[in-house]
């Protein structure tokens, strides 16, 4: 590991190389998701759009 001077307090270091391994373990997930539904046949939208593409809004069945 480099030494490296830096503004942040050794909290917001911490902070910063937690959130940076998270980031990577849910990365990890989320590729390991795409390879398990891909092995499933299973299909996974990509897009939010995608996801909300066959939901009708509520207030036009009320309405």
């Amino acid at each position: 590991m480099q030494y490296q001077k830096s503004n942040m307090s050794i909290g917001e270091q911490t902070d910063l190389q937690n959130a940076k391994a998270l980031k990577e373990k849910v990365e990890t997930q989320n590729l390991l998701i795409q390879y398990l539904a891909e092995m499933s046949g299973v299909y996974i939208p990509t897009e939010e759009s995608e996801v909300n593409e066959d939901v009708q809004n509520i207030e036009e069945v009320e309405g």
